[in-house]
């Protein structure tokens, strides 16, 4: 009878520490929990509750919304089919729910954002499946503001597509608006970001994210004006259901004015502004011409209060969010009179005036010629009024030859570049030739002589200049791209290269921002950060260590120690979960594992 008792007491413990350990397991979900989403990475929920099967899905709105901002919600889930959402409430409208069998489906909706004051931070989209039997759904999300959309007819059309493989696509659309173009894409069992195969250099990327569960979340836009939209692609590295929208956000006509200012008027009708309705942007056959007054020279354009000054081609990139004003600015020209005595007269009085203004006075100056010549006066009536740039040339009667010197387009000179009327035996001046940048003065197209003997015209003679541009890439990384660009002209074009950071380093950029127009001879060199990692060693709930557990600020190749574990009555240490290295090879946390144990 005793034994009975003890064999029922041994039972009963053994039941005890079995419902320990499954209350313990229980308590840590074997997925991920529902977790806000931010702009950098979607998030992903799972938790299975009794049928049907649902979770709320967390999503966070983008720190940069405002009001008057149209959020379009992206919902990409596993058991694509008999899945409903129910959006946080009756303002999040459904534009297109997109299901590819039982592997993977995506639903997006828009709402507007009337008073950012009384906005929730997130959004809580839930999600239930009826599929009874089903496995717990994956999910993830992720919300992308737009300014400027029409608030009467936000979505000007959509369109999806499914399918299996590692090529993803969606159709286009035929647009007869100015429109924002949004692609969505989503694919499961797949670890990395997708490959976008449509040329970038037009699209925006919004976000392009691995999920742990295998999802792979994937936006871009692009603004359109009319016309089928660009088909977007994209390929993966496994082969995965996937699912794809594209969507029409319909562009608000925004009024745009110009004023002429106080120095000018616009267009040939010579009015003081000009008001334009725009979509999306400004055309530049849309800015009106600027008609200066005399003495004002036309700079650009500003935006309402703000000094930055911009050309066409700026006016044209501003986007077009709400009504805009652009101002014509000016600046006071300015002038130069040059009075030129040449070489057989002479003046003790100033002969050139710089920067001078129109209705500005100066003072004609006195010449005196040389012996066996005459001043007969200036080659045009000076005026002693400031009129515009002008210059005079002295006249004088004894005139035979002529030798003129041209510097062609490449170069200047503030020397006497034309001897007229001279005898034979004279002598000349050579003139001094500043080449223009980017190029080499060499010579004239034939000797000058500083003694006339007859009429002679000298062509200046240039050749261009070559310039190296370098990229040093340093001791910690490497580029496929090139990285020296040899006998470059001015004016041309180069690509900076892409740089990978070996393992443990991030590249930072270079130690001056490259400029990719050339003007001279430049070395660039590539600057990196060292990456620092932490590895921990869990050692609860049944052990114990004096050893250090975490190790923070380690670098590759870094060296550590792997902690001693004393296990707590009733348990014995195993070892790890995974078998730790003592050299750091990146961020890595070690879980003890132990066993229940009763010595015998």
């Amino acid at each position: 009878m005793p034994k009975q008792k003890e064999t029922n007491s041994f039972f009963i413990i053994t039941l005890l520490i079995a419902l320990l350990l499954l209350s313990v397991i229980s308590c840590a979900p074997s997925k991920p929990l529902p977790v806000e989403s931010s702009v950098e990475s979607p998030v992903v929920s799972s938790t299975p509750v009794s049928d049907p099967y649902y979770f709320d899905l967390v999503l966070e709105k983008p720190d940069e919304t405002v009001i008057g901002d149209l959020l379009i919600a992206q919902v990409c889930y596993s058991d694509g089919r008999g899945v409903t959402i129910d959006p946080p409430s009756a303002d999040w409208i459904q534009i297109l729910q997109t299901e590819n069998k039982s592997d993977i489906g995506t639903v997006s909706f828009y709402k507007w954002v009337h008073e950012k004051a009384s906005e929730s931070d997130t959004y809580s989209f839930r999600l239930t499946s009826n599929n009874a039997g089903a496995e717990s759904i994956q999910a993830a999300g992720k919300i992308t503001n737009f300014s400027g959309i029409d608030s009467t007819y936000p979505i000007n059309g959509n369109n999806d597509s499914i399918g299996n493989g590692k090529s993803l696509y969606v159709d286009n659309l035929d647009l007869k608006d100015p429109s924002i173009i949004l692609t969505l894409f989503g694919i499961s069992n797949n670890e990395t970001p997708l490959s976008l195969s449509t040329d970038m250099a037009k699209m925006r990327l919004l976000y392009n994210e691995s999920i742990d569960n295998g999802f792979v979340l994937c936006a871009v836009d692009q603004v359109w004006e009319s016309g089928e939209s660009e088909i977007c692609t994209a390929t993966t590295t496994q082969s995965g259901a996937w699912v794809s929208q594209i969507i029409s956000l319909r562009l608000a006509a925004i009024d745009v004015a110009f004023n002429a200012g106080d120095h000018g008027t616009l267009t040939a009708s010579r009015v003081p502004s000009v008001t334009i309705a725009a979509r999306g942007s400004i055309s530049p056959n849309d800015i009106p011409t600027v008609n200066t007054t005399g003495g004002y020279d036309f700079t650009g354009w500003v935006i309402d209060n703000s000094s930055k000054c911009l050309d066409a081609s700026g006016v044209c990139l501003v986007d077009l969010h709400a009504g805009i004003t652009f101002t014509a600015q000016y600046k006071r020209s300015t002038y130069t009179v040059l009075f030129e005595v040449g070489e057989h007269g002479s003046s003790v009085d100033q002969l050139v005036f710089s920067g001078v203004h129109i209705g500005d006075s100066i003072s004609i100056p006195n010449v005196s010629a040389v012996s066996g010549w005459s001043f007969e006066g200036w080659d045009i009536t000076p005026s002693t009024t400031v009129k515009g740039n002008a210059k005079y040339s002295a006249q004088y009667s004894q005139d035979i030859y002529t030798v003129d010197f041209l510097l062609g387009e490449h170069g200047s000179s503030a020397d006497m570049l034309s001897f007229t009327d001279l005898y034979y035996g004279d002598s000349i001046s050579i003139p001094n030739v500043s080449p223009d940048e980017g190029w080499t003065f060499d010579n004239w197209s034939s000797t000058p002589s500083t003694t006339v003997t007859g009429n002679a015209t000298y062509t200046a003679q240039y050749t261009q200049s070559s310039f190296t541009v370098s990229f040093l890439l340093g001791d910690h990384g490497s580029s496929s791209d090139t990285l020296v660009f040899n006998g470059l002209s001015s004016g041309d074009t180069i690509i900076v290269p892409d740089v990978d950071a070996e393992a443990g380093w991030s590249f930072d950029g270079w130690d001056s921002a490259p400029e990719t127009s050339v003007t001279a001879s430049a070395s660039y060199t590539a600057i990196y950060s060292q990456v620092s990692y932490t590895v921990t060693f869990n050692i609860s709930p049944y052990g114990t260590s004096s050893d250090t557990l975490v190790f923070s600020n380690v670098h590759i190749g870094d060296t550590i120690t792997i902690p001693s574990v004393t296990a707590m009555p009733g348990f014995r240490f195993l070892g790890w979960d995974i078998s730790p290295s003592t050299t750091v090879s990146g961020n890595a946390t070690y879980q003890a594992l132990y066993e229940v144990y009763r010595p015998k």
